[in-house]
């Protein structure tokens, strides 16, 4: 009988979640600060969606649910993120105080230039997204984070006080991680051990950015002094959002 009962438990949570519509995964995602999803399409159990962040858009996202998560009866997506700049494809999953991620792809030059040049920067070359898990709270707060990000490498052009310049940069890595409720990563040359950039989001929605001393003699800007490579001599901390 008990068995019985469970079978009909989820017969029905699948025929609910089979006919709701779309909107209500609007609603989940509305609850994440800065977060919103419009434009939607299909049901619960598959549909389409247009991504906006920041009330900037990020993209069409696809969903369709994971039958399996619905025997411990919870919501979990195959999902795929598209727009001319960005592929990201995995999967999403509710938790008890936000959602969750594990995603891959690409993000193209043309996004990256596009965050960059609120500084007068522009690189060339994509970055590819592996293995990436997320852990996040509706209010953005970082539970868990880990991955990788690759970027292939190329001339990159920034501003000093005398004027544009230009260096030529090899492939680098990012390491991911998060610490006391932040995303912090670390930027190393592929092969490399030591890190050349320092990130860190920081409350309010800014960040913070250290430049060792081995990425300013990779530019061609060598620090003075006898800090070791490893040393951060420049710091920004802005506001990201």
């Amino acid at each position: 009988m008990i068995r019985g009962i469970i079978i009909i438990v989820l017969l029905s949570a699948a025929l609910l979640v089979w006919k709701a519509p779309a909107g209500m995964l609007r609603n989940a995602f509305n609850e994440v600060q800065g977060v919103d999803l419009v434009d939607t399409a299909g049901s619960l159990w598959s549909g389409q969606g247009r991504l906006l962040v920041d009330q900037g858009p990020l993209g069409r996202l696809t969903w369709e649910i994971e039958p399996g998560a619905l025997l411990g009866l919870q919501l979990a997506y195959r999902v795929r993120l598209l727009s001319d700049d960005i592929d990201l494809q995995g999967t999403l999953r509710g938790t008890p105080s936000g959602f969750g991620a594990d995603l891959q792809g690409l993000v193209t030059n043309a996004a990256l230039n596009r965050l960059a040049g609120s500084y007068d920067m522009t690189l060339a070359g994509d970055v590819r997204v592996e293995a990436l898990h997320l852990a996040a709270a509706y209010d953005r707060r970082i539970e868990a984070l880990r991955g990788t990000l690759r970027w292939q490498g190329g001339p990159v052009t920034y501003p000093e006080a005398g004027g544009m310049q230009r260096a030529e940069l090899p492939p680098l890595f990012a390491e991911l991680a998060d610490d006391a409720g932040h995303a912090v990563a670390r930027v190393f040359s592929e092969g490399g051990t030591t890190p050349l950039l320092h990130v860190r989001t920081l409350d309010g929605g800014y960040y913070r950015l250290g430049v060792t001393k081995l990425l300013t003699r990779m530019v061609g800007r060598p620090w003075r002094g006898s800090d070791p490579d490893h040393q951060i001599v420049l710091e920004l901390e802005e506001q990201f959002l």
